[in-house]
C-alpha cells in the first residue's frame, strides 16, 4: 500500500463537503489503496476488500455502491471501462506525486475521457448493465441513453 500525502485543501473542498461521512471515509480511503495515477479496479468486492479489510462484516457491496455513485456524482472520481472488460475507477485532479513510471491500471479511453460513467448504486452492485466503449451505460431498466459521440 502507497504512502500517500493528504493536504489541507480536502478539508475546504466543496466537492468533499458535499459527501455524507461514511461517502468521505470511503474517499479517504479508496486514497490508500489507488495506485501512483489514482486508479484501482471498480469492482464493489474488490473496493470493499482493500478498502474495509478488517470490516468487512460492517460494509457490504451495496454500501461501496452507493458511496461510489456518491462520489462520481461529486466529480471526484471517474468510472470507465478498459479494454479487457474490467471496470476502472480513477481519482480526479489525484495530484500524487508519481514514482511509477506506469500506472498497474489501464488508462481510460482517450478519446472518451470526458465521459465519466455515471451510474447509480443500483447499476453498480445489481442488475445486467451494458457499457459501451465510451464508459456510457445502456439497460432497459433505466433506458439510459449514451452520450458519448462513439458509441453505437
Amino acid at each position: 500500500m502507497p504512502n500517500r500525502i493528504l493536504r489541507e485543501g480536502i478539508l475546504t473542498s466543496s466537492k468533499v463537503s458535499r459527501l455524507g461521512w461514511a461517502e468521505e471515509v470511503f474517499y479517504r480511503r479508496l486514497m490508500s489503496v489507488v495506485d501512483d495515477f489514482g486508479r484501482y479496479h471498480a469492482d464493489s468486492g474488490m473496493l470493499r476488500a482493500a478498502c474495509y479489510p478488517r470490516q468487512l462484516s460492517k460494509v457490504s457491496d451495496s454500501d461501496i455502491g452507493k458511496w461510489l455513485t456518491a462520489l462520481v456524482e461529486a466529480a471526484l472520481v471517474r468510472v470507465y471501462p478498459a479494454e479487457d472488460g474490467e471496470r476502472y475507477l480513477e481519482l480526479m485532479n489525484f495530484g500524487q506525486h508519481v514514482r511509477a513510471k506506469k500506472s498497474k491500471f489501464p488508462a481510460p479511453d482517450s478519446t472518451c475521457a470526458a465521459h465519466a460513467m455515471q451510474m447509480r448504486a443500483d447499476e453498480l452492485v445489481d442488475g445486467d448493465v451494458d457499457v459501451d466503449e465510451c464508459g456510457d451505460v445502456n439497460d432497459s431498466a433505466h433506458e439510459r441513453q449514451p452520450t458519448c459521440p462513439h458509441a453505437k
